[in-house]
């Protein structure tokens, strides 16, 4: 299936696994700095769950990761809330800090997942 919702880029199916990505930007109804800067951080790894479930499959099913940041600074924590969504057997992972990332947001993270 193919999944477009402006917070989530396509997900493609192909041999028993999936490859999807999704962003997040200042979630609405932030109340402080610090809501507005880890907001998209829960908020990506929420809409890669929902991708996952399209195509029936769980965090538990990503192999590889690689998370796109546009502040390396903000790693320790980015690392954290990742973590926390993962039970064991913790996929492969790059992180790498970019200079820009698409509609201005701070974390992109694409995976590759299969069954």
């Amino acid at each position: 299936p193919m999944i477009r919702d402006g917070g989530a880029g396509p997900s493609r199916w192909v041999a028993n696994s999936a490859t999807a990505w999704a962003e997040a930007s200042r979630p609405a109804g932030a109340t402080s700095a610090t809501d507005a800067a880890i907001g998209p951080w829960y908020q990506v790894m929420k809409n890669i769950g929902e991708i996952l479930k399209t195509v029936e499959m769980t965090y538990s099913n990503i192999i590889k990761t690689t998370i796109f940041l546009k502040d390396m600074n903000q790693f320790v924590q980015v690392n954290e809330i990742y973590g926390s969504y993962f039970k064991s057997d913790f996929p492969a992972r790059e992180t790498v800090q970019v200079s820009r990332l698409p509609k201005d947001v701070s974390v992109e993270i694409s995976v590759i997942a299969t069954k």
